[in-house]
């Protein structure tokens, strides 16, 4: 009996302890990057280029400042690259952090805005991306890009979750 107890209990300890990185702790954490401002509205535009199974476009973000603002850390789906960042009309700087390229296909980016916000007021950002999206292993289970032509040989694609 003592044999039995033991059995059904053993899975239940476990043997050790979680270490957790610094990037662990940008996916999806609610760093100071990201707190300071809320995403209103997203206007996604996207031109893709079927021959080369490129794609090219425009994130324009309307945000609310609602505290303190400094860095905007904006992730972006690996090997999606950021082009350029504009906001008032003006580029913004941007930087990709050395190594931050994370398991998971994301790319960490930190756009660092020569503006003085003003909480609670609403602002837009435009970000310019371009790349070779990853394409679906198994669609729709496995996501990513498709690429595909109909039975008019007009191309066909969609882009599903990752």
């Amino acid at each position: 009996m003592r044999l039995v107890i033991l059995i059904f209990i053993f899975p239940f300890f476990s043997f050790g302890q979680d270490v957790f990185t610094f990037v662990d702790s940008l996916k999806g954490a609610l760093t100071p990057e990201r707190v300071w401002w809320d995403v209103m509205k997203y206007s996604l535009d996207i031109t893709p280029d079927f021959t080369n199974k490129k794609i090219k476009g425009c994130n324009q973000i309307d945000f609310k400042v609602i505290s303190e603002s400094g860095k905007m850390q904006i992730d972006l789906l690996y090997p999606m690259r950021i082009d350029s960042v504009i906001f008032n009309e003006k580029r913004v700087n941007f930087e990709r952090p050395d190594n931050l390229y994370y398991l998971n296909a994301q790319t960490l980016y930190y756009l660092d805005f020569d503006y003085d916000f003003v909480k609670n007021e609403m602002y837009q950002v435009s970000i310019y991306f371009s790349g070779v999206p990853h394409e679906a292993e198994l669609p729709p289970w496995k996501g990513g890009w498709v690429w595909r032509r109909d039975k008019a040989q007009l191309s066909i694609f969609a882009g599903l979750d990752t």
